[in-house]
């Protein structure tokens, strides 16, 4: 099967040392064409390795710098739960020693330090808050 798109031509030379001649250099242009676009091609398949390592390298850096930025948030969100727990720890002792210290026969005050130890022992000290 012959490709329609290509077309038959003919050159005619003055003799056949002049053909050979335009033939021989017809062959060198397309070996010479054909050397450069396997050198290009090479070429972009070093390139495309290259970047392919690139983003490969880019892509761990990432996955790391995620990684770090959630142990990190673990490790906030940790201290900060110990905060809390110790200043809960610490407020109820304060409450306890201002309970010992209010007028026992004050039933209003009694009830106050109550009701705010109570909040901080639930953990619910927006309730206390709002009060």
């Amino acid at each position: 099967m012959v490709n329609p798109d290509l077309r038959e031509f003919f050159f005619k030379a003055e003799n056949e040392s002049n053909g050979d001649a335009w033939t021989e250099s017809f062959l060198s242009d397309r070996y010479n064409a054909m050397v450069d676009e396997r050198e290009a091609l090479r070429e972009l398949q070093t390139s495309f390795s290259t970047q392919f390592n690139v983003c490969n390298k880019m892509m761990d850096e990432a996955e790391e710098a995620q990684k770090r930025a959630e142990e990190e948030t673990y490790a906030i969100r940790s201290a900060n739960e110990r905060l809390r727990e110790t200043v809960k720890v610490k407020a109820i002792e304060v409450l306890k020693v201002i309970g010992k210290q209010t007028n026992p026969n004050s039933v209003e005050s009694q009830r106050a330090v109550k009701l705010v130890m109570s909040s901080f022992k639930s953990g619910d000290v927006g309730a206390m808050l709002e009060r």
